[in-house]
């Protein structure tokens, strides 16, 4: 493991970072996706560590990015979520629009960069800082995606959106079953804060953790012919004495890690919701990310230390740099089917330099974001 990071990127200094993507494409090279508290966004290439693109979306944080394969024909979309109530899709430029250029100075390199086009805009609930999750849509071959949110009146629940058309397909999910738990615990319902969103064989399944510690998983029957979508409760676990700051599932979808204000490091067996605790030496964990390969844990701690756990939890290493909080953490994600840019008919002998450049990095490329407004690489493999 290194004991310091490989690179440091500043251009969102001092503006706390908020999400983090760190992408892989097939043949364009590594990206990190990244936005920060003034609802700025940025796309940074790991071939020469410059901003492809840096825009402000929001007016308000960013809670929540990740990045979807547009339509036929067209660049990849990036999705946004900030505090302004506002969940936005936005069209990546083509990439003679967006220079691997020249150096420019900090306070210009949003100015001399190209804006992604604004394609669409949906009004949701950001009152309780939970991030959405996203995956593509059962035949997301046109560039469709399933969007997941807080409800839009009462945190506590969750609703479904089917973009670009922007369809409710669930709406309050989880009601019955919180309610009626609240009603048999004699407390009040905790809101949701943190979602992972994952399409199994059979099932679509969201795992919520919540205010109250909360974590539970659900089963959602996608039904193409209805307008709203039934689901089931799958388990609830409450093993956190505080709020659940942070969830990750594994890639395989075996497995989940919940992070919170507390102690404790949580992992759940997604298949039925067993659980294994771990205490640690310290207090308040603010972000959790899986490794691809499902061998290592990353923990992100108010302390600005990074612990690095195997699947089992045991701890074996930490990395010090950040002086605040890490705020989010992300691996680098293979992503074979995802076209950043797309080229057209445009030549495309650049593609054996990005992918030579982008060797440096695999699988464990850890990327994390501090309040600090840094956003720090780091190999782990």
């Amino acid at each position: 493991m290194q004991s310091q990071p490989t690179w440091i990127l500043r251009h969102h200094s001092p503006d706390s970072i908020h999400s983090l993507r760190a992408i892989k494409t097939q043949d364009e090279g590594a990206f990190v996706l990244a936005g920060d508290a003034s609802g700025r966004v940025s796309l940074t290439s790991l071939e020469d560590y410059r901003p492809r693109c840096f825009w402000s979306p929001h007016t308000k944080s960013i809670l929540g990015i990740d990045v979807v394969q547009g339509q036929q024909g067209k660049s990849a979309c990036v999705i946004s979520q900030g505090r302004d109530n506002k969940l936005l899709a936005s069209l990546l430029p083509s990439p003679s629009l967006a220079p691997s250029g020249a150096a420019v100075l900090p306070s210009r390199i949003q100015s001399d960069l190209p804006v992604p086009m604004l394609l669409d805009s949906l009004d949701i609930n950001a009152l309780n800082f939970c991030p959405f999750a996203c995956v593509p849509a059962r035949d997301g071959r046109n560039g469709g995606y399933l969007v997941a949110v807080p409800h839009t009146v009462d945190s506590a629940f969750v609703d479904l959106y089917s973009l670009p058309s922007k369809q409710r397909v669930v709406r309050a999910l989880g009601k019955a079953d919180i309610e009626s738990e609240r009603s048999a615990l004699g407390h009040r319902k905790g809101i949701v804060m943190s979602m992972s969103l994952h399409r199994t064989k059979d099932k679509l399944r969201l795992v919520a953790g919540y205010e109250d510690g909360y974590v539970k998983s659900w089963a959602i029957d996608e039904k193409a012919e209805e307008k709203e979508w039934s689901w089931d409760l799958l388990w609830s676990e409450r093993k956190h004495i505080e709020s659940v700051l942070a969830l990750a599932v594994s890639a395989d979808h075996t497995f989940a890690v919940s992070v919170g204000a507390d102690d404790r490091l949580v992992r759940y067996e997604l298949v039925d919701g067993r659980s294994t605790v771990i205490k640690c030496k310290s207090s308040g964990h603010a972000s959790v990310v899986v490794r691809q390969d499902g061998c290592l844990v990353a923990v992100g701690g108010w302390d600005g230390r990074i612990r690095l756990y195997d699947a089992a939890l045991e701890l074996k290493d930490t990395l010090r740099y950040h002086k605040d909080t890490v705020q989010v953490l992300a691996f680098l994600e293979a992503r074979k089917d995802l076209r950043i840019f797309h080229r057209g008919q445009q030549d495309d002998s650049d593609d054996d330099e990005d992918q030579e450049s982008s060797h440096r990095y695999d699988a464990g490329l850890l990327v994390s974001g501090g309040k600090d407004g840094r956003v720090c690489l780091w190999k782990t493999l």
